[in-house]
């Protein structure tokens, strides 16, 4: 398993990757499949490019050897503390539990850090087991805010929050 970030060149991946997030977890993301098939190619290009740049945002690919199998975006947010939002984190079925998420939540850490950032922050949904699990073990904490939603559907939320060091 290995992660890369991803390259200008890299929109129909980022694309793919996406979409098969949304039909694999719908309630786990904003969007929805509809709005995201509706995105021209020019938004796509646009979003690669911006993660590629790593400057507002970083995207991020894990591969396996048939290929790649999961994403996660880093979305650099204005204000103090100095944080990054870690989002859109997904990995495929057949690379579950061998260690690509942990490598995705890893590459937007360590950019994180490079940017400056003292603090990463995400939502979970509240039934994502997994994912709260993953993010646990990596040592990030619930935020003592308010209950969230998450997505559109307004799926039950936790924040989670992590203390760069």
């Amino acid at each position: 398993m290995r992660v890369r970030q991803i390259q200008p060149s890299d929109a129909a991946v980022a694309r793919r990757l996406r979409l098969d997030s949304l039909a694999d977890a719908p309630d786990a993301f904003a969007a929805t499949m509809q709005e995201e098939l509706a995105l021209p190619d020019a938004q796509w290009e646009a979003r690669v490019r911006s993660n590629a740049e790593g400057i507002a945002t970083a995207g991020f690919i894990a591969i396996d050897d048939a290929g790649e199998c999961g994403l996660v975006v880093g979305v650099w947010l204005p204000g103090e503390p100095p944080s990054v939002a870690l989002n859109a984190l997904w990995v495929a079925p057949r690379a579950r539990r061998l260690g690509a998420a942990r490598a995705l939540v890893g590459a937007v850490e360590h950019w994180a850090r490079a940017r400056g950032a003292t603090h990463v922050v995400l939502e979970v949904t509240e039934t994502s087991h997994a994912a709260r699990a993953l993010y646990a073990g990596a040592d990030y904490e619930p935020v003592t805010e308010p209950a969230s939603t998450c997505g559109r559907r307004g799926a039950p939320a936790i924040k989670l929050h992590k203390r760069l060091r």
